[in-house]
């Protein structure tokens, strides 16, 4: 296999073929975990005082509560009522989200998948209304089966193996010096093996389940039996899928490296162009509200768009990487002898695969 020519193969098609980068991007709105900290609270130099806590005191935890609220209630400018009724929308509006975000991230892939895989088939192109309609097949929703499949074990083995290497910690219980070293020397090796399994395992289905998607979008094939030849294919071509995997690791570290000059300069100009109106505000109405309404928006359009444009690029030429993988190691297995990948060579003429 050549493994140069499959990314400059790669990297072509997603600097030349425009409309993949809809899809790429869709994908990459859709496929981030953000996560965030919290660090204290300070506002206008108040701080937290916990003395006025009494735990020994009845219904002690809801008291807690209404004095942390009490206490920067004034700074926020908004009832404890109001906020409980704001949590409720933005629960419901989470959970309309991960339903949105389900459906367009399989649709995004699968559409990718049967675009590049047009491309390479016809040496073609395609347009944006032909990536909606090749997405919106019938495959997308194996590929969500195909991650129920794999992804439910994989959690129900990993929440076994925790508990397994948590569990000589009830050694602590026994009274003695011993033990308690017995226990916390046992969990600590048996963390350390257990989360090594369950990287390894996480990086093969993770494989597994890129391999499926393209026997699901280009052969047609059910989700156990794109699962089954996608297992087959990287027990008979590990190699080659694993210099793929490893060649894509070190892009994808080289690309993080990349983003992080970008990523501080968006951030001084969020900074700058959001925080200091948000500041000037603040400073005038000594509320936080209005101040976050201004700050965060700007802020996170000047950081958040480039980022999410970059990104969909990133998502858009690593589809097409493991796309153009499949058929290489597919073409390996029928031959050289000019065969089309099934579903593929009709994928804008022919019949299309039954809707969603």
């Amino acid at each position: 296999m050549n493994y140069t020519e499959i990314l400059k193969r790669a990297l072509k098609i997603t600097w030349t073929r425009r409309a993949l980068w809809l899809f790429g991007i869709l994908l990459a709105l859709v496929s981030g975990n953000p996560a965030g900290g919290f660090r204290g609270y300070s506002f206008s130099g108040r701080q937290l005082d916990f003395r006025g806590w009494d735990p020994s005191a009845q219904d002690s935890f809801t008291r807690w509560l209404q004095y942390l609220w009490d206490t920067f209630s004034g700074d926020l400018g908004i009832s404890l009522n109001t906020l409980g009724k704001v949590l409720i929308i933005v629960a419901v509006l989470l959970f309309l989200w991960l339903l949105v975000s389900i459906v367009v991230r399989y649709f995004a892939q699968n559409a990718l998948i049967r675009m590049v895989a047009h491309v390479e088939e016809t040496q073609g192109t395609v347009t944006v209304g032909e990536g909606f309609r090749l997405g919106w097949t019938r495959p997308a929703w194996y590929m969500f089966l195909i991650d129920l499949v794999l992804g439910i074990p994989f959690a129900l083995v990993a929440i076994l193996l925790i508990a397994i290497g948590l569990s000589p910690l009830l050694l602590l219980l026994v009274d003695t010096v011993s033990a308690k070293v017995v226990g916390i020397g046992l969990t600590v090796l048996l963390m350390l093996f257990f989360v090594a399994v369950l990287i390894v395992a996480g990086v093969a289905l993770g494989v597994i389940a890129q391999l499926a998607y393209r026997q699901a979008a280009l052969s047609g094939k059910g989700t156990l039996e794109s699962i089954a030849e996608a297992y087959r294919m990287l027990r008979e071509h590990f190699s080659n899928v694993a210099v793929i995997w490893l060649l894509l690791l070190a892009i994808g570290i080289g690309w993080g490296l990349v983003l992080l000059p970008i990523f501080i300069v968006l951030f001084v100009l969020a900074a700058v162009m959001g925080g200091a109106p948000a500041f000037l505000i603040y400073q005038a109405t000594r509320t936080v509200w209005p101040s976050l309404l201004i700050g965060v928006p700007v802020g996170m359009v000047i950081i958040g768009l480039p980022l999410l444009f970059l990104t969909g690029l990133y998502q858009t030429f690593v589809s097409a990487v493991w796309t153009l993988t499949y058929r290489e190691l597919w073409l390996k297995e029928v031959g050289l002898g000019g065969e089309s990948l099934p579903a593929e060579g009709s994928a804008l003429e022919g019949p299309e695969l039954a809707e969603l």
